[in-house]
């Protein structure tokens, strides 16, 4: 069976039984080339998507990752279907993972670190790769005791093959090519393209375009394991705008956006990060980002006031004016 695997430096293997359909999917892309021309073919590329693009932001990311929302059951099931028509493996697989990478962000234990094996490993190898394969259940028990959802984490195919097959019986193979298999591809890419504070500065770096910088997130700074000597690595000019966001004492691995506090309240070291930002040179926008369902029965004028002083205290302890 070697023959037939990418044998890795770290034991991980990556079987070519599932590389080969991965790169079959991309050489499919250029069947575009093939079938009749259509700005309707473009527009319904773009269209899927951005629709799809949301359903993974809002459903996967935010919803199942993060809790920073809540929702109807049966809304909760339709983030996931459509989440999952972007071809991403399973609900629960995709957010028991992200909230692994979040509590070992940046270090040796993040699963798709670039810090591993570099950046190929860190875009596609460890999705590739047989060693996550399985649905860590352990870190999506919330979502977990729904059977829907574990019923989806099984027959991950359902809904990708869902689409494609509507896609053709509605619009032929144009529609199939351009609407599925192009816009997938591209959906791929976009959702891979960052998994760490590194990366994400190198990539800004290396764009190099004045409307292209970092938004910098204490909660998920501090909640991803991320080091405040990581900070020394950013080039101050390329923050367009720092969250300072408090979070209570809990393991970071149990942390989620419902547990976040207004600065200076929880466990966060805002001074220490705070401290290394104006040192870097960085002074400059600070806002409060909070998601705690606490907060949402306050009125709103109450909430922004009392976030103010809260940012501004927690900054004039570091120092920034």
């Amino acid at each position: 069976m070697a023959a037939f695997q990418i044998a890795l430096k770290d034991g991980s293997r990556i079987p070519l039984a599932r590389a080969i359909p991965f790169a079959a999917v991309h050489v499919v892309c250029l069947a575009a080339f093939l079938v009749d021309f259509r700005w309707s073919y473009v527009i319904l590329c773009l269209a899927l998507y951005a629709v799809r693009m949301f359903f993974v932001t809002a459903g996967y990311h935010r919803y199942f990752s993060h809790r920073s929302f809540k929702t109807s059951r049966a809304f909760q099931f339709i983030l996931a279907f459509m989440a999952m028509s972007s071809a991403q493996k399973g609900v629960l697989w995709w957010a028991a993972h992200h909230r692994w990478h979040h509590r070992y962000s940046d270090t040796e234990e993040d699963l798709h670190s670039p810090m591993r094996f570099g950046f190929w490993w860190s875009h596609v190898g460890w999705i590739l790769s047989d060693t996550y394969d399985k649905t860590e259940l352990h870190l999506i028990r919330d979502f977990a005791k729904y059977p829907e959802l574990r019923w989806l984490d099984r027959n991950h195919l359902v809904p990708p093959v869902t689409l494609a097959v509507s896609l053709f019986l509605i619009g032929g193979w144009g529609a199939l090519v351009w609407g599925f298999f192009l816009s997938t591809v591209l959906l791929w890419h976009g959702s891979f393209t960052v998994n760490s504070l590194a990366q994400c500065a190198a990539i800004v770096d290396k764009v190099a375009r004045p409307n292209v910088g970092l938004v910098l997130d204490t909660f998920h700074f501090f909640a991803g394991g991320s080091s405040v000597a990581s900070i020394r690595q950013v080039n101050p000019k390329k923050i367009f705008v720092v969250h300072v966001n408090d979070v209570e004492r809990v393991p970071r691995r149990k942390m989620h956006d419902a547990l976040r506090l207004f600065p200076g309240k929880g466990i966060i070291p805002l001074t220490s990060i705070l401290r290394a930002l104006k040192a870097i040179g960085y002074t400059d926008k600070f806002s409060v980002e909070i998601f705690r369902p606490q907060y949402w029965n306050r009125p709103a004028l109450r909430v922004a006031r009392d976030a103010r002083a809260a940012a501004l205290g927690a900054l004039r302890k570091a120092g920034i004016n």
